[in-house]
């Protein structure tokens, strides 16, 4: 994108008015500029194909996401870049009425670097790593776990770094042809969730 608006902030070392606005020793102000281009690419790919011998299909993903984000900081500019490479996998099954399950995962590994300093701590790695399993244990008696990790590498632990979270559900079908249920439902059975 060609001059694509993006933040200017100016941080006031003494007691500052900019444009009419009065900023105090040590505040900031942000405001929309036009800069230097700005620009988004991804690229992704997907292979699939059944696995006979535990009924189910595979699918291998695989992705990079690249960004440049001009910013404005007092009168310097600073040319953000970001870029994301994501692996994922994904089997899913239906053995039968009675049994299927879901075992996926999904990864990003991402690059910041900012032209005005030459650190990396905006780096990370994420992951989801993720097993459903429904089966029906008697006469319309349904049984379903869903497990799910959650990693965030390099970050605050504030944010859940590293979690497991359990969900389970047992229901019992009913109606003609089973289309009605009625479920009990635990949620974060590990009690594992930490939402900012």
């Amino acid at each position: 994108i060609s001059d694509p608006i993006a933040n200017a902030t100016f941080f006031a070392p003494t007691d500052t008015t900019l444009n009419g606005i009065f900023v105090p020793r040590g505040g900031q102000l942000t405001r929309p500029e036009n800069l230097d281009e700005s620009w988004n690419g991804s690229l992704f790919a997907v292979y699939a194909r059944p696995v006979a011998k535990l009924k189910s299909n595979l699918s291998l993903s695989a992705g990079v996401t690249h960004t440049r984000t001009p910013t404005r900081v007092n009168s310097g500019i600073n040319v953000g870049r970001t870029t994301a490479v994501r692996p994922g996998l994904n089997l899913s099954s239906n053995i039968s009425p009675q049994l299927d399950f879901t075992l996926s995962y999904q990864g990003a590994m991402n690059y910041a670097r900012n032209a005005a300093t030459d650190d990396d701590t905006g780096d990370y790695y994420s992951h989801t790593l993720s097993l459903q399993l429904n089966v029906v244990v008697g006469p319309g008696i349904v049984v379903r776990q869903d497990l799910v990790h959650n990693l965030q590498g390099n970050t605050a632990p504030v944010y859940g770094e590293d979690a497991l979270m359990w969900n389970w559900t047992i229901g019992k079908k009913f109606l003609k042809d089973q289309r009605g249920e009625l479920r009990l439902t635990t949620t974060d059975a590990l009690e594992n969730e930490r939402t900012v």
